[in-house]
């Protein structure tokens, strides 16, 4: 078995001991919920700067009332009459 110098032992000090303590620390941010406020500032932050969405053409959005299930009779609406709901809208 390999016996440590100390000198290596000292080396594992200055980079173990801080990390631990680092790791510890985010760790413990998390559970408490310390960042989550500016977590979700940021989140806001980015989300405004983005660059505005073009309207898709391709996308329809179909509402199904509460008549439309009375004249179809059935609910939920069976698969073949929304088949031919889907082949008449393309």
């Amino acid at each position: 078995m390999k016996r440590f110098t100390e000198e290596e032992i000292q080396s594992w000090r200055v980079g173990f001991i801080p990390g631990l303590v680092v790791i510890g620390l985010v760790i413990l941010c998390r559970l408490t919920g310390v960042l989550q406020s500016l977590e979700l500032i940021a989140l806001d932050s980015f989300l405004r700067w983005r660059p505005e969405e073009s309207i898709d053409k391709r996308i329809l959005i179909v509402g199904i009332n509460e008549q439309d299930i009375q004249r179809i009779g059935t609910y939920p609406i069976p698969d073949r009459d929304l088949a031919s709901l889907l082949k008449k809208l393309a």
